[in-house]
């Protein structure tokens, strides 16, 4: 059985960026950014528990002058991930994070905030299924269908999910040029599930 949902909640995951020959330096510097970013989900009424910090990099520069490795300062880099139950603020958001300086954004993700409730319904769906088919079957042959002996899940697919994308054009430094987001839209979520079901027959 395969159940289309309208997604509940969108997810920004984004990556703070800070580079500077002074270490202390550089993570004050992202510091600030990440401030800045709480400060905005703050303007759209997002729970600080929506806001989550899953990886935090620090690690040296280096380039290589005359094939020579020489350390020029340090970066720290730190992702966000941004989950928001109302899908009408992602676009507002999304540019507000472009303007405070974010320029690696990785895209928003469309989803369920409780997708086992959903699926619940498919597996439903999916057993009245079979059992339709199997009645259909049974008075073809002339045999009447008896209760279920056997149900198996067949395993359930990962949920399907739209995933718009940001686009950014880089300038030379590496600095966001401009920012460029096409209208993303929520589209469907698909849910699917196999039950396999033996009925007995009388």
């Amino acid at each position: 059985a395969r159940e289309d949902i309208v997604p509940d909640q969108a997810v920004l995951n984004i990556s703070l960026v800070s580079r500077n020959v002074s270490l202390q330096e550089a993570k004050q510097a992202n510091d600030k950014l990440a401030d800045k970013i709480v400060a905005i989900t703050r303007e759209f009424e997002i729970p600080k528990n929506d806001i989550a910090t899953s990886n935090l990099y620090v690690s040296p520069e280096y380039n290589y002058p005359n094939g020579k490795q020489r350390m020029i300062g340090y970066i720290v880099n730190r992702s966000l991930r941004i989950t928001m139950k109302k899908l009408d603020v992602h676009e507002l958001l999304l540019s507000k994070v472009v303007e405070a300086g974010v320029d690696q954004v990785s895209g928003v993700e469309f989803g369920l905030a409780d997708p086992e409730s959903h699926m619940a319904k498919v597996r439903a769906k999916a057993f009245e299924n079979a059992k339709a088919r199997a009645e259909l079957l049974a008075k073809t042959a002339g045999v009447t269908l008896g209760k279920p002996i056997s149900i198996s899940l067949g395993g359930a697919q990962p949920p399907v999910m739209p995933m718009p994308m940001m686009k950014m054009s880089m300038d030379m430094r590496g600095g966001a040029e401009a920012a460029s987001v096409a209208p993303s839209l929520p589209g469907m979520s698909t849910l699917s599930e196999t039950v396999s079901v033996t009925f007995e027959i009388q």
